[in-house]
């Protein structure tokens, strides 16, 4: 995973750049996400770094964890916002992925 402490302010940036173009009502944009591998990402990135305390400090974030968590709560909230639209289709793309 290529995630340090220097490149997190452009994480943000691009996630919540992700947040608002696939929020209700562009339908097109989240068929889009479904169709990436943004949910595995996050499930990565929960992996790699929740509970490993040699990995959180290899890559700069001993005593910065809140960096990772603010990565992770943003893109569990485009995930979640997803759902928002109801539509059967995320739900079964989503349903597919796990």
């Amino acid at each position: 995973m290529f995630l340090n402490t220097e490149i997190c302010p452009v994480s943000m940036f691009l996630l919540d750049f992700i947040l608002e173009v696939t929020q209700i009502p562009v339908k097109l944009n989240q068929d889009a996400l479904m169709n990436l591998t943004f949910f595995e990402d996050v499930c990565t990135l929960h992996n790699v770094f929740f509970n490993k305390p040699d990995i959180v400090s290899q890559k700069g974030f001993e005593g910065r964890e809140n960096l990772i968590d603010e990565i992770f709560f943003k893109a569990i909230q485009i995930i979640l916002s997803n759902f928002e639209g109801n539509d059967l289709k995320t739900f079964q793309a989503i349903d597919n992925k796990l």
